[in-house]
């Protein structure tokens, strides 16, 4: 054999090259290293090193099972090789024992290695590198099931192999594992010889070209009576997989045939969803075919009754099935089934047992004796070989499965991912997976080449969304071990507090609260028990000490069994909104928000040792107009839970041992521990005119009537009385209905009127005439996600407030605004009047628009009335005055008459408009 020349061991020989002797002598070797040590330019010395190892060993191991030089991989050599593909070499020895047919070796170890190819004699082995801390087995990445009989060796088990070398050219030890490839489950059905067909190698074009024949055969059997039959088919499998569903409660008396096949029909089930058995208890009703009195044919179990028992299953049908077949299988009708199957030629294959019954039969399991063996180092000599053998040997005879398998550097690598999304995770679907900007991002950049790359491009099992389902359900339970409910929520919370300095804390309190009858009010009668969790910052409390103008509000969509009350206001300083906490509750009764509001108070409290001060309480006797670092006022929507829950807080503040004797400052004749919870708001609140107006445009009354209930928001009126009585006389129910409900309030004529309430006027009119900052916060944090879990609606909104406090202190200490605008109360009154303005010529237009509408409509009637008329004067210069015909005439006459005075008459309800489309007359 000639020496090798630089080249050529630097650049093999192609792939299938021709085999060659197994061995190679010591002379050869040392010609080869004279022969690169004269070659100009000199190579590298650690080529030249590697020679020199590969020597060394020969001389003192022997050559008797070396492979050849040219036809082993040295792992000291394929630094200097990077291929795209892998490297193949032929006949190369794994140990004294066996003789690999082919050797592929891989220089990525992001290899994947789906479906090895196996030779039936000498096994065929891969080569792959590995990091030194990593855990992967490239094993685990093939698409076939593997599993018994399995194992590794005994650590104290000597393995070697002549491809596992250190950097010295000795060999290493090693584990070695085995693992038997399990076969495949097919269908009896099929065809046997063709799914048995024995292969060595495939790829992803055989699975592809196995898939396209297979939607080929069915297209050339398909037509649309097949189709008819096949969905036919499919409800007949519902039926007998679900049966009634309805709780078990009627008994049902089965003969002993029918015990018979009912209990080889579960031990069926059982088998298939592979030992489960259901826990739940349903109706074991037949299932019958009748057709009701308007001939409408329909499935119902036989306990069904549409008086008594109507949660039992019912099902009409429609004419997309094949009722005939329907009937005949409910009813047992064979020889109608048989009669319809034979005329049926869509249908290629049985579909009915020995029995006549539709089933779905056990799968055939076709075993395979496909052995897989796998070499890595054992830890204590890793870093000194970061390599890895593994060898296929024998035939798979059963069909090329289908890469239904994520190998698992993939799942490790999507598990990245869903880790980085953090908050979003809790609620995360496959679906929002699949368009998350984050996946989007990565994809984007792992497949720069790829126009709008999915997960499909990083592996083809990703398409399965409940099979990506799965994996997102994994990592959810891996970070919330307990769920992401209340008992998610309980743990999340246990870990912060030990983990987080008492700055970082957000989830502060959770309550769960079983009252008794006695504590129920009135709007609490579910008897279920309270849960409340308070989530704020210490920042957030010290921000809620010096603030003055507060609103507060309940949100209702975004965590599912749970209302956000949110306490905002809007912070002047820096003309921005501030959520000083959310609270999630599951009531919105008066003693929920009590318990709110005490939670609060608490949490201040302890974040900044000072209690919260409202005005009408801790006012100074000496300095009444000192009003710093006191709530002033607060706005709120006319909810009377909310409004009785923040009365009785305030009372039982005015019940401490300081402020008991206290007198009040607006009734100094009275202390103020004496006041009720609702003569508490009205020295505080403030109703929402957005919410009244609102409220006025719903009511059934006139416009006049509208503008009366409007005017009683605001400082003073010049006849509050005689304007109620007005509400109420002219109103009708509707508008003696609104006056009722303003007064069983207790609160809100004091919270529209500044002359009803106790609130000083400076404070009425500096105050917040509406909740549109709580509106406001409402809004934005409902765009991080609604219909959300607990943990994740807390998760989304701690990282929301985080980022509305970094806001605020990039305002305050850097002078960086979230805008270009420079946050002047100017700019807030020119957006305010442009929206009011806004929704104001918005409503003309659209009040214009009825206007016109009506027009066209009386125009209409009084064209018809015209029509009548012509009519009755042809008629009676042809017929006599008391002839049918012109009596006809004159009825219709009167008739479009009298549809044109009530279509007239309603114009007085119409609305005005701009003016510029006036109403017909």
């Amino acid at each position: 054999m000639p020496p090798l020349s630089l080249n050529e061991l630097l650049n093999p020989a192609p792939v299938n090259p021709a085999p060659v002797g197994i061995t190679t002598s010591l002379e050869e070797l040392k010609g080869l290293l004279a022969v690169t040590s004269e070659t100009s330019p000199s190579p590298p010395t650690n080529v030249q090193s590697a020679l020199k190892t590969v020597i060394e060993y020969l001389e003192t191991k022997g050559t008797e099972h070396v492979p050849s030089v040219l036809d082993t991989p040295l792992p000291i050599l394929s630094s200097l090789l990077q291929p795209t593909q892998p490297r193949l070499r032929q006949h190369v020895k794994l140990n004294r024992v066996t003789l690999l047919s082919r050797l592929y070796i891989f220089d990525n170890a992001d290899a994947l290695v789906e479906y090895p190819e196996s030779a039936p004699e000498n096994p065929v082995g891969y080569l792959f590198p590995h990091g030194i801390d990593s855990e992967r087995e490239e094993w685990q990445d093939m698409a076939y099931s593997l599993g018994e009989p399995k194992g590794w060796t005994p650590k104290t088990e000597r393995v070697t192999s002549y491809l596992l070398l250190d950097d010295k050219g000795e060999e290493v030890l090693c584990r070695k594992g085995h693992w038997t490839c399990q076969g495949a489950k097919i269908c009896p059905k099929v065809d046997i010889v063709k799914a048995t067909t024995p292969h060595s190698k495939a790829t992803r074009q055989d699975i592809s070209d196995r898939l396209k024949n297979d939607i080929e055969n069915k297209l050339t059997t398909s037509s649309p009576a097949r189709d008819v039959f096949e969905k036919t088919s499919g409800l007949i499998s519902a039926y007998r997989k679900l049966g009634c569903q309805a709780p078990l409660q009627e008994p049902t008396y089965l003969s002993q045939s029918e015990k018979a096949m009912k209990r080889i029909e579960d031990e069926r089930r059982v088998r298939m969803r592979r030992g489960y058995a259901p826990v739940k208890e349903t109706c074991q009703g037949r299932l019958s075919f009748e057709y009701n009195d308007r001939q409408l044919p329909y499935v119902a179990c036989e306990h069904y009754n549409n008086i008594s028992s109507r949660n039992h299953y019912i099902h009409y049908l429609d004419e997309s099935f094949d009722l005939e077949y329907l009937e005949a299988y409910i009813n047992e009708d064979s020889e109608e089934m048989d009669r319809i199957e034979a005329i049926s030629t869509h249908c290629p294959k049985e579909h009915r047992d020995d029995s006549g019954d539709l089933y779905r039969p056990e799968l055939l399991t076709l075993p395979c004796n496909v052995k897989i063996h796998y070499y890595k180092p054992i830890d204590e000599h890793r870093s000194r070989c970061p390599w890895a053998v593994m060898t296929v040997k024998g035939i798979h005879n059963h069909p090329i499965p289908l890469p239904q398998k994520t190998p698992p550097p993939v799942k490790e690598e999507l598990f990245r991912i869903l880790i980085m999304l953090r908050e979003d995770l809790p609620d995360l679907t496959a679906r929002g997976l699949i368009r998350h900007p984050v996946l989007k991002a990565y994809l984007g950049s792992k497949f720069p080449d790829i126009h709008l790359p999915t997960l499909t491009d990083l592996h083809v099992s990703l398409a399965n969304r409940s099979h990506l389902q799965t994996y997102i359900d994994f990592v959810k339970l891996e970070l919330y071990p307990s769920g992401t409910g209340w008992k998610g929520l309980q743990l999340l919370k246990a870990n912060d507090d030990e983990k987080l300095s008492l700055a970082q804390h957000y989830i502060r309190s959770m309550i769960e609260i079983a009252y008794t009858d006695e504590e129920v009010d009135d709007d609490n009668n579910n008897g279920a028990p309270l849960r409340i969790v308070v989530c704020m910052t210490p920042c957030a409390s010290h921000r809620l000490l010096q603030a003055q103008y507060l609103q507060c509000d309940i949100g209702f969509k975004r965590v599912q069994g749970f209302q956000e009350f949110e306490l905002a206001s809007m912070d002047r300083v820096n003309n921005t909104s501030i959520t000083f906490c959310r609270v999630f509750v599951t009531q919105q009764t008066a003693l929920a928000h009590l318990r709110v509001f005490q939670e609060i108070e608490s949490i201040v409290l302890k974040d900044t040792g000072q209690s919260l001060k409202w005005r009408h309480l801790h006012f100074d006797p000496l300095r009444p107009d000192e009003t710093q670092g006191m709530i002033l006022s607060l706005a709120v929507d006319q909810h009377g839970g909310q409004a009785k829950g923040i009365g009785l807080h305030l009372q039982g503040l005015a019940q401490n041992n300081e402020l008991r004797e206290k007198r009040d400052i607006h009734e100094p004749h009275r202390r103020i521990s004496d006041l009720t919870p609702y003569e508490h708001l009205h020295r505080l609140l403030r109703l929402c005119t957005v919410h009244v107006f609102r409220n006025i445009r719903g009511c059934s009354v006139s416009e006049d009537v509208r503008n009366k209930m409007r005017s009683l928001v605001c400082i003073r009126h010049y006849d509050w009385e005689g304007t109620i009585r007005s509400i109420e006389e002219e109103g009708g129910k509707a508008g003696k209905d609104w006056v009722q409900d303003k007064f069983r309030s207790g609160f809100a004529f004091e919270a529209m009127c500044w002359a009803k309430s106790h609130i000083p006027i400076e404070i009425w009119r500096s105050g917040d005439s509406t909740s549109n900052v709580v509106e406001s916060v409402h809004s934005d944090v409902n765009s991080e996600g609604v219909h959300c879990t607990l943990v994740g609606g807390v998760q989304k909104g701690r990282h929301f407030d985080q980022v509305k406090m970094n806001t605020l202190e990039a305002i305050e200490s850097s002078g960086v605004r979230p805008s270009y605008q420079s946050g002047h109360i100017s700019e807030s009154v020119l957006r305010g009047i442009k929206r009011k303005y806004a929704a104001y010529h918005k409503r003309l237009e659209d009040e214009d628009r009825k206007i016109e509408v009506f027009n066209k409509k009386l125009k209409k009637a009084y064209d018809a009335v015209l029509k009548k008329a012509q009519d009755i004067q042809t008629k009676r210069q042809h017929y006599a005055s008391t002839d049918p015909q012109v009596l006809k005439a004159e009825q219709a006459y009167e008739k479009a008459q009298l549809a044109y005075r009530k279509l007239a008459d309603t114009s007085t309800s119409l609305p005005r408009g701009s003016g510029h489309v006036l109403a017909s007359n």
